[in-house]
């Protein structure tokens, strides 16, 4: 009965629909973090390996399924716990009500519990990153411009020998701008500006092209790191915060369209106006 009563107060205290609803409480920044966070994160390549290393189409596809019900139930009992340390004196830190809670409101072995989660996924989410990262780099680009120096047979080696300098950029990146959170969301941001149009439509739709493709990759995603920058300069009204991920991707639809679309018109040789689809 006095766990229900405190959930309830917690419920009463802290639970609105108005940041879903309303401009004035931010909404339009809610649902921009959402569509980036849960959009985006499927361009992300360490996700992407996951799905690849599935033994078949069926098992990538159940597991996609199962992990998004498992996110969902973690998600509500974390919001629920935020919810209930909001109204204690266990709670009562300023932006960092969970860290708050668990210190001084939680058992030694919940707390070491909590603890070896948060770190193993924080190790993962690193190691997938840097290995990603680092495979992406060697096998797309370093290859695709010194194939003679870079065969397939050294292509493993030469991969080790780039986590070296892309984990010194990381560690470097993480020293300059202290603010994992903000990184995390900019660079889910990034990837939903310029890589999921790109993803689906060269998939989905035969008429796109490889210039397409770079053009709505690079630009959408210079735009989204120049509104980072230089938002706050605009002069916008606080409740339109958000825009400035919601535009890019859109951005990013015109450019793939309009230019596949002026290559296929324009008469552009096969070989330029390759779908990006094509073998």
């Amino acid at each position: 009965a006095g766990d229900a009563g405190l959930l309830s107060r917690a419920a009463a205290h802290r639970f609105s629909w108005a940041p879903l609803t309303s401009l004035d409480s931010g909404s339009l920044s809610v649902w921009a973090g959402f569509l980036a966070l849960g959009i985006g994160d499927i361009v992300a390549l360490d996700f992407m390996e996951r799905v690849f290393a599935a033994r078949t189409d069926r098992a990538a596809q159940s597991a996609c399924y199962v992990s998004g019900v498992v996110v969902c139930a973690v998600g509500v009992v974390m919001a629920i716990i935020g919810m209930i340390a909001s109204v204690t004196s266990a709670g009562s830190g300023e932006g960092t009500t969970i860290i708050q809670f668990v210190q001084n409101g939680l058992p030694a072995s919940v707390k070491m519990l909590f603890v070896m989660a948060l770190l193993s996924a924080g190790i993962s989410t690193i190691d997938g990153a840097i290995m990603a990262s680092t495979k992406a780099l060697c096998r797309n680009i370093l290859q695709t411009l010194m194939p003679a120096h870079i065969p397939d047979s050294r292509l493993l080696l030469v991969s080790r020998l780039m986590v070296a300098p892309i984990t010194i950029a990381a560690v470097f990146l993480a020293l300059v701008f202290p603010v994992p959170g903000e990184l995390l969301i900019l660079a889910f941001d990034v990837v939903f500006a310029g890589c999921v149009v790109p993803l689906a439509l060269g998939i989905y739709w035969k008429k796109g092209t490889g210039l397409a493709a770079v053009l709505a990759i690079l630009i959408p995603s210079l735009v989204r790191l120049g509104l980072y920058v230089f938002y706050a300069d605009l002069g916008l009204d606080p409740s339109l915060k958000g825009i400035d991920t919601l535009i890019p991707p859109v951005l990013s639809l015109i450019i793939f369209v309009g230019v596949s679309l002026y290559q296929q018109d324009s008469g552009v040789s096969a070989r330029k106006a390759e779908p990006v689809g094509a073998a």
